[in-house]
């Protein structure tokens, strides 16, 4: 570069030797090359040190992205679902149709941190909201849809090591929670889930006399999944030949324990138990497996009992549900599923109280979005001795869309 600079110069000098006459005029050219000779070493340099290219910190942090991870080693993901229906309903005396989230699986937000403390131990924390409008638990024929539900579905750490288990401290699952509802593997769980009045809770029986109404669907009847999410602390065995044993205890001197086992050979199964206290207000067991065969065939089966601790009920609230289905890739964007399930419920609102679900379902996956389509009737009956109860029924079409 150097020699660049002293040729210019000379050839400067000699051309002004020459023109001597308009040397004020050479003079200032001179001085004007100079100036883009110096510029064009500097950007030289910066092509030969790329690293003097680089803004410094705090110029990253105005121009640069606007979300950015807190700690090197922990990875962060961000997750989610939509869930919407809309659901035609008629209860033996007026219709509507009503735009819902599903409260089977609601739409949410999640985040979810994890590092490696060890080369077989994890730590991390979720951070689960449910952003509900208008959910399917309370919707009502005479009213309509209504409310939106800010929900903290979980806050929590946990700690998950390949030969102890795993550790979780904060609001989440308890250990029983999924134990009658899981083990479905029809793929219509997202339409049905068990004996859950989740699709249609918030709907009233009518009396066929007078018209009036009277209990929710919700009211009289549930899957009997446990004690669902809590503040909690749980521990989740590693699995020894399928089996795995959750136990867990929240606030109130709640607490609950599971066994869950899986195969997988040719045949899926999936099978769980539970034993459940809900402190002051009862215990419950349940039971539940669910069957996959390779040709697409599945069944599903829960049944779940209460004891309760008001010594005014005689009587043992349970719940039996079972489910048939068949799951084949028709088309190329997923596989499509078929069901029909039966529920039935006694003694759950009210002693000598009968109720009862049932239903199809159609539901078809959207593999590359990973989402689902689905479509269905639903029935739903009351038998009460102390009144006669007209029957609801329900068309549901609806997507879940996660991301």
């Amino acid at each position: 570069m150097h020699k660049i600079t002293g040729f210019l110069l000379v050839s400067l000098f000699v051309t002004s030797e020459v023109y001597s006459d308009n040397h004020a005029q050479l003079q200032g050219a001179i001085e004007t090359l100079l100036k883009k000779v110096e510029t064009l070493e500097k950007k030289i340099e910066q092509l030969e040190n790329p690293e003097s290219l680089k803004a410094p910190p705090q110029a990253n942090l105005q121009h640069g992205p606007r979300v950015q991870k807190g700690r090197e080693k922990i990875r962060v993901k961000f997750g989610g679902q939509v869930h919407r229906v809309v659901v035609h309903a008629n209860d033996g005396k007026r219709s509507r149709t009503l735009h819902a989230d599903n409260d089977s699986s609601s739409t949410l937000a999640r985040v979810v941190a994890e590092g490696d403390m060890t080369n077989t131990t994890k730590a991390g924390a979720i951070i689960e909201t449910g952003l509900v409008a208008h959910s399917t638990a309370n919707m009502d024929i005479a009213t309509g849809a209504s409310g939106n539900d800010f929900n903290l579905r979980k806050a929590e750490a946990y700690f998950k090591n390949k030969t102890y288990g795993s550790l979780h401290i904060g609001q989440g699952e308890m250990a029983s929670d999924g134990t009658m509802e899981d083990q479905d593997m029809s793929m219509t769980d997202i339409f049905v889930l068990g004996a859950s009045a989740d699709l249609a809770g918030g709907l009233k029986f009518r009396n066929k006399t007078s018209g009036a109404q009277g209990s929710q669907i919700s009211d009289v009847l549930t899957s009997m999944d446990g004690l669902g999410r809590k503040n909690r602390i749980r521990y989740d065995s590693p699995r020894f030949y399928g089996f795995s044993v959750s136990g867990s205890h929240a606030d109130k001197d709640s607490f609950d324990t599971a066994l869950r086992w899986s195969y997988d050979k040719g045949v899926k199964i999936k099978a769980a138990g539970h034993g459940a206290k809900l402190r002051g207000k009862w215990d419950q067991f349940g039971y539940s497996m669910g069957i996959l065969f390779p040709q697409g065939v599945n069944l599903h089966f829960g049944v779940a009992k209460r004891r309760m601790k008001d010594a005014e009920r005689k009587k043992t609230p349970y719940i039996v549900h079972t489910k048939i289905g068949y799951r084949k890739s028709w088309f190329d964007i997923g596989e499509t599923a078929l069901a029909l399930d039966f529920s039935q419920a006694g003694h759950i609102d009210r002693d000598g109280d009968r109720s009862q679900a049932y239903g199809a379902s159609l539901v078809q996956e959207i593999a590359s979005l990973d989402s689902e389509v689905y479509i269905g009737p639903r029935w739903y009956a009351l038998h009460r001795r102390s009144e006669k109860l007209k029957k609801i029924f329900i068309m549901v079409m609806g997507l879940r869309l996660k991301f």
